[in-house]
């Protein structure tokens, strides 16, 4: 508003209008002759500030047209970039699916090995406890036959010490004792 104070165009309208209201009313008797007066000054109104405010408004519609123009290309900017992550995320996304696909064909090939060593580690383990388990059947079956050969060698010799009892007599015994004696020195001798 200061800036319109000390403009020589405000001061002129201001002029025109005080004229225009002092002749309008008394030189002139009618209404006709003040509305011409009036139109008069609002033409000379727009005469004078009609080029400052046309220059504004075009000034002011530049102006928002020109930051249209720059948010509009911010948001191209914005959506191209977002359109560059979108690209990057969707290629990191499949890197990392494919990355997956390869672990978990990893570990099924990985957990197939381990399957087929526990398998033979199991076959392996059966295998020494069956052969442990024959070695304790053999033993078994050793120490029962040493226990039937003990028990038969011992009644053989229960056996045949009752019959020498029943069939051996004192004169018997002695010439038995005298002719092991004799061997035994030949074969010293």
């Amino acid at each position: 508003m200061k800036k319109a104070v000390r403009s020589w165009k405000f001061w002129v309208f201001i002029g025109f209008m005080a004229i225009a209201g002092i002749a309008g009313g008394t030189v002139t008797g009618s209404v006709e002759d003040a509305n011409l007066w009036i139109l008069a000054a609002f033409i000379c109104f727009f005469l004078v500030f009609g080029g400052t405010a046309y220059q504004k408004g075009t000034g002011a519609l530049d102006a928002r047209s020109e930051r249209i123009k720059k948010e509009l290309d911010d948001a191209v900017s914005l959506r191209d970039d977002a359109q560059r992550l979108l690209d990057d995320y969707r290629a990191k996304r499949a890197q990392a699916e494919s990355y997956a696909i390869a672990m978990i064909e990893h570990a099924k090939i990985e957990a197939g090995r381990r399957a087929e060593a526990a398998k033979r580690d199991l076959e392996a383990a059966m295998e020494r406890r069956a052969q442990m388990a024959l070695q304790r059947i053999a033993q078994a079956e050793a120490d029962a036959l040493r226990e039937v050969r003990t028990a038969a060698t011992t009644l053989a010799i229960q056996a045949t010490a009752r019959l020498i009892a029943q069939n051996m007599t004192p004169d018997r015994a002695e010439a038995m004792v005298q002719e092991s004696i004799r061997q035994v020195q030949q074969k010293l001798h």
